[in-house]
């Protein structure tokens, strides 16, 4: 499963979407079988053994989140802002759980197979098992944000852009709600349940927030005795 490595064209990590956490979860999963040097697989299959095992579940578990993630998948999208223009496309175009088999097959779209190999060293990728653990598809995305800059451990985002990343712009509307529901617990959930440390901070318009400054590193390996 390469490694179980994710590797994402930039473009992916800042892209405007929203899905639930067993669909993020899935896609995560797909891209950890891509090796990002060679063309996308036609088609990509996910059991429920690896599932559960990628994200330290039960098995029994396993097999309920993979069936509720390919619910509405299919209708999922996606939105890259360019230069010029904003493609909006689906993330797969074929997506099937095989009952009583426990297993996911699917097709991711042409549009995205573009993000996904090839890259040229326009990409951010990590280890799966970093995120295993996260509960919130608002810490997933906030952690690939962060890693995107780890060569830095610095990452400023102006609000409106974090909240065209998160689909947010028409949630949430008072900063205190913001960040009471979405930043605080996704950046104590980075703290506890991944390997890196968080912290973050705001730059002010007058009185309006403006933009959001996180800083990050890497926490110490622990070493078994």
């Amino acid at each position: 499963m390469n490694n179980n490595l994710v590797v994402k064209h930039n473009d992916l990590i800042e892209a405007s979407y929203k899905l639930t956490l067993e669909e993020q979860r899935l896609i995560l999963a797909s891209i950890s079988k891509v090796d990002s040097r060679k063309d996308v697989p036609v088609e990509i299959m996910i059991t429920a053994k690896e599932y559960a095992e990628l994200f330290d579940l039960q098995l029994k578990h396993s097999y309920f989140q993979l069936k509720e993630a390919t619910n509405n998948l299919y209708e999922r999208d996606i939105q890259i802002k360019g230069k010029k223009q904003t493609e909006r496309m689906r993330w797969v175009y074929k997506v099937a759980y095989s009952d009583g088999e426990g297993y996911v097959t699917l097709k991711f779209s042409p549009e995205i197979k573009l993000y996904l190999s090839q890259l040229n060293g326009m990409f951010t990728s990590y280890q799966i098992a970093n995120i295993a653990k996260l509960k919130s598809l608002y810490s997933i995305r906030m952690y690939e944000l962060l890693n995107q800059w780890k060569i830095t451990g610095k990452r400023v985002i102006p609000l409106g852009e974090f909240r065209r990343i998160l689909e947010l712009e028409d949630s949430y509307p008072r900063f205190a709600d913001l960040k009471r529901r979405v930043i605080q617990p996704a950046v104590d959930e980075l703290n506890k349940q991944t390997d890196i440390a968080v912290s973050f901070d705001v730059e002010k318009q007058g009185r309006a927030v403006s933009t959001l400054l996180f800083s990050f590193s890497a926490k110490p390996v622990q070493l078994e005795a």
